[in-house]
């Protein structure tokens, strides 16, 4: 039978069928296949249904099969989140465009946070997921103005266009993010130099007081981040999170070498007492901890609770860490 090769996988693919022998699914008619799917999406203890879990690990067989057989494109887990939501989260571009093709509703904000699934992909710095989702048709295009569409669209000759018309360039969307903030966010620094050019606000935080400069630090643009900074972007920051201990939340390497020969100061404290060597030591990035301490960066100093890099390597077990920082 066509359909007992693709239930085999199925019950092969996912731990949810992990307890089913796979002999089973030969034995099935198409009609008990179809019902064996269906009964594979209601929520399991993670409270995230079978559609979900395809969606927010890029298992697009899985979906696919799911979508088939009838589960409902935009089921809600317990928050109210949908799988096009958890496929834009996690940027899986397939998934988003499976679920498109099923009819899933693009405008839904769940009940948590109020994000929809293009706001997710941007947030998250997934730009070709981000293009997808701002293209799409029935976007609601109320939250956003033209040029940070535009943005998201990746449409040189659109925010041009918007530019040449009186558009303001740093006028925010409703979830409070600039055109540049975006650019930089997604990763874009051909688009960042046009709205620079253009009288854009290099400084310009949003509603939680984080900057172009802070975004593009936390994807790893590199090139973004050096082109705000040549555009006089504060390098210290006034977040609750300077943009040097912002960078070391994902090791970006690179990103954290040009901010320090940009001038960055290596034992910057945040509002706990804590050094980007406290941070480094936290998220476990060695590589930025032989960095930091190569530019400067003080292993002594203690946060606000009296510790220094070396007990929190020590608190949480980072060795290779901990040799770095006791070496004499």
């Amino acid at each position: 039978m066509k359909h007992a090769p693709l239930l085999t996988a199925l019950f092969a693919a996912t731990a949810l069928l992990a307890a089913a022998a796979p002999e089973t699914a030969a034995a099935l008619s198409p009609d008990q296949a179809r019902k064996q799917l269906l009964q594979l999406n209601p929520a399991q203890q993670d409270d995230a249904t079978a559609l979900h879990q395809a969606a927010a690990t890029g298992d697009c067989e899985l979906l696919r099969l799911l979508l088939a057989a009838g589960v409902p494109p935009d089921a809600p887990n317990r928050y109210g989140e949908t799988a096009l939501q958890q496929a834009a989260t996690n940027g899986h571009t397939t998934c988003v465009e499976l679920l498109l093709a099923a009819g899933a509703n693009i405008n839904h904000q769940d009940e948590n946070d109020g994000r929809s699934a293009l706001l997710r992909a941007i947030q998250n710095g997934h730009p070709d997921c981000a293009k997808l989702l701002a293209n799409a048709q029935g976007l609601d295009f109320r939250p956003w103005t033209p040029l940070t569409l535009g943005v998201a669209r990746h449409d040189i000759e659109d925010i041009h266009r918007f530019l040449g018309t009186g558009n303001d360039v740093n006028e925010a969307c409703s979830p409070g993010y600039t055109p540049l903030q975006l650019a930089a966010t997604l990763g874009y620094p051909e688009v960042m130099q046009i709205l620079l050019d253009a009288g854009a606000d290099a400084d310009k935080a949003d509603a939680y007081d984080y900057t172009p400069l802070c975004m593009a630090l936390y994807h790893g643009h590199t090139a973004c981040a050096q082109l705000l900074l040549a555009h006089g972007a504060n390098i210290h920051g006034s977040t609750p999170w300077p943009p040097i201990h912002i960078v070391l939340q994902n090791g970006h390497t690179h990103a954290l070498q040009a901010l320090l020969a940009a001038g960055a100061n290596a034992n910057q404290t945040n509002q706990n007492g804590e050094t980007p060597l406290h941070l480094a030591a936290l998220f476990s990035q060695t590589e930025c901890v032989k960095i930091l301490l190569a530019a400067g960066a003080n292993p002594h100093l203690r946060n606000a609770a009296g510790e220094t890099p070396a007990d929190i390597a020590a608190k949480y077990g980072h060795t290779e860490i901990l040799k770095l920082l006791e070496k004499p």
